[in-house]
């Protein structure tokens, strides 16, 4: 079976992405593995972690397991079930995971760390500090509620119409809180990591950082991003 090789983008313009490519050798990379996304196979997780360990000085790997459950709160689905469905689908990709790190352990590599969110972040002071502010601009600036709304909307009815549930069931309230734990992680990396640390993922990210920029001095001159994609 053919192996899926990946490399890192480095011409987004973004000042965000080039931080992150201008840091490669000197920061370590938080790389995140989203529960359901059928990207995250053990294979593809194989891969990009290879691609990282290669090129970074040190990779966080992360699943964000509690957030997550935000993502079926958004379909409408109870608090019960959504919990369900959530720890269904983070068992899956911990396992791909567990298994994907074996085999990068026997390509010599160990400059990677597993972290949770409950052990790692929910209780940061930054990040809790950092996540109270969005949940208020959200509940106050209708500027902000509306590109975060924009931002995640389409993907909620995406995975709606995907599982059967009619548009009307779809929470948005709820459902935005998973990107807007994203978007607190993001300002909260110094803190949690001792020094800032760049968020490798497989899509671009830009709704909602020049918003932290303008609330946070440091955001902007310090966040790095890095996407990877498969090679041509």
């Amino acid at each position: 079976m053919e192996v899926t090789k990946f490399k890192l983008v480095d011409n987004i313009d973004s000042v965000f992405y080039k931080h992150g490519i201008s840091q490669l050798s000197q920061r370590a990379a938080l790389l995140g593995l989203s529960p359901g996304n059928s990207f995250f196979t053990e294979e593809n997780i194989t891969n990009v972690l290879l691609t990282l360990c290669e090129q970074t000085r040190h990779i966080y790997i992360l699943i964000p397991d509690k957030p997550h459950v935000y993502n079926f709160l958004g379909l409408g689905y109870t608090l019960k079930e959504a919990k369900k469905r959530a720890d269904r689908e983070c068992r899956l990709i911990n396992n791909r995971m567990n298994s994907a790190i074996d085999k990068v352990k026997q390509s010599q590599f160990s400059n990677f760390t597993v972290i949770t969110w409950q052990n790692h972040i929910e209780e940061n002071e930054k990040y809790t500090q950092t996540y109270k502010l969005l949940l208020d601009e959200y509940s106050n600036n209708v500027s902000f509620m509306d590109m975060i709304n924009n931002n995640s909307y389409q993907c909620l009815i995406n995975k709606a119409k995907s599982r059967g549930i009619k548009e009307e069931c779809v929470d948005i309230e709820e459902g935005v809180k998973y990107y807007l734990q994203e978007l607190a992680l993001f300002n909260s990396m110094d803190n949690i990591f001792g020094g800032w640390t760049s968020f490798a993922y497989r899509s671009e990210f830009r709704v909602g950082l020049d918003f932290l920029s303008s609330k946070c001095p440091d955001f902007r001159d310090n966040f790095g991003l890095i996407m990877y994609e498969e090679c041509a």
